[in-house]
């Protein structure tokens, strides 16, 4: 058995589900603890290399052989690994927990969370969330084993898009795994939103991840969390990268979603600086480019509706700000002839020409104001906002505009 399981890369395709069902009956006898741990790593390296080749009968053999011997293997993993991942290990100032169960545990649910048969099946019990949900704590965390930090990452992911996972539940179970702490895991999230650990060649997959981040973000469990957390700049940097590399993950409904997290943060008092820094990182370019090249084919129509009110109200409550105006009216000077000419084409161009329209009356207005004020050199105080205002001549207040 051993030797099939280290040898594996040698068995051809064709022969690889009869090996799989060699190997299986391993699991329903209960050899040792060592003959199990190959067992599960040989068919988890089969699911990851075959399932996602070109090989569909091949695979749907290898699916078949799994389910023969679902249960066996579901109880294996129980007994062999859910122990060593209890609620008491994560209370310890100093967690421990041996290294080659995480990656081996890891693997088996990055195999199983990301086919798209056996996942669901196997998270339909919701329970099983718990297992990798404990792991992706316990490997971000300082004492983490660092080469089983990506397999730890990659399987929560699995788990947290696996079809038969609702994202509120698993958020809710998240937090209630992390003590109820919902700073905590925006913080984490945020953190590896900004930069991850994963290489290069794993590109796509690390869009994937900062999609998915967004995702759990957006939740409305997270929203308090996540603006304390910063998350409105990293979730724009991501968005941008997202569609610099123009991946499948990252259509219109992304930007919608962008957008009902940013939205959210703004309302909750978000500080002047996090409003600009996002402007500044981008916001407004994924709002103009979002717009002019979105296509409806991927958003459904409560979406179009939503994005067109979003793009109508969502700065317009914050352009009064000086230098939140000044950095937004520098992002459209700078947009390309081509964005603003497929603008004019967009199906969200009358809430784009309203977001702009908005900006440039509170610029003239704004330039207005501060030539008078030049003009008088007088200043008083707002009873409202108590910023620094003209005198009574000018009646409104440079800050709120409410009139004094």
């Amino acid at each position: 058995m051993v030797a099939i399981c280290y040898g594996m890369d040698k068995i051809p395709k064709k022969l690889r589900p009869e090996a799989l069902a060699a190997i299986m009956p391993f699991i329903k006898v209960g050899e040792t603890i060592e003959a199990l741990a190959e067992s599960i790593i040989f068919a988890i390296n089969l699911l990851k290399w075959d399932l996602q080749s070109d090989s569909s009968d091949i695979a749907t053999d290898l699916e078949n052989t799994m389910l023969c011997f679902w249960d066996p293997l579901v109880k294996t993993l129980k007994r062999r690994f859910d122990w060593r991942f209890d609620e008491k290990l994560y209370r310890d100032v100093a967690p421990r927990v041996n290294e080659t169960s995480l990656r081996i545990y890891s693997s088996f649910l990055l195999g199983i969370g990301w086919n798209e048969n056996l996942g669901p099946k196997y998270y339909s019990d919701p329970e099983r969330m718990r297992a990798p949900i404990r792991m992706w704590l316990l490997a971000m965390a300082d004492s983490s084993p660092g080469h089983c930090l990506i397999e730890v990452q990659e399987c929560f992911w699995a788990c947290f898009t696996a079809k038969s996972v609702e994202a509120s539940v698993f958020v809710e179970m998240l937090v209630e795994e992390s003590g109820g702490n919902e700073r905590k895991v925006a913080k984490l999230s945020v953190s590896e939103l900004k930069g991850n650990t994963r290489e290069k060649k794993q590109e796509t997959f690390n869009l994937q991840i900062r999609f998915n981040l967004i995702l759990l973000l957006n939740t409305d469990k997270m929203h308090a969390a996540a603006l304390d957390a910063g998350a409105i700049s990293a979730i724009t940097k991501a968005v941008l990268r997202l569609r610099r590399l123009g991946e499948e993950c990252c259509t219109a409904s992304s930007i919608v979603l962008f957008l009902n997290v940013a939205e959210t943060i703004l309302e909750r008092g978000q500080t002047v600086r996090g409003i600009t820094e996002a402007v500044e990182a981008g916001m407004l370019k994924v709002l103009g480019e979002s717009t002019a090249f979105a296509s409806c084919d991927c958003l459904q129509k409560k979406d179009i509706q939503q994005m067109s009110l979003l793009l109508k109200s969502f700065f317009v409550k914050h352009l009064v700000l000086d230098s939140v105006l000044d950095v937004i009216v520098s992002a459209m000077a700078e947009m390309s002839a081509e964005t603003l000419a497929q603008l004019k084409k967009s199906p969200f161009a009358e809430g784009w020409g309203a977001l702009r329209a908005a900006t440039l009356e509170r610029a003239v207005f704004k330039i207005m104001l501060e030539n008078e004020t030049r003009e008088q050199g007088k200043f008083g105080t707002c009873d409202f906002c108590w910023r620094s205002t003209p005198s009574l001549n000018l009646k409104k207040c440079a800050g709120c505009k409410t009139t004094v």
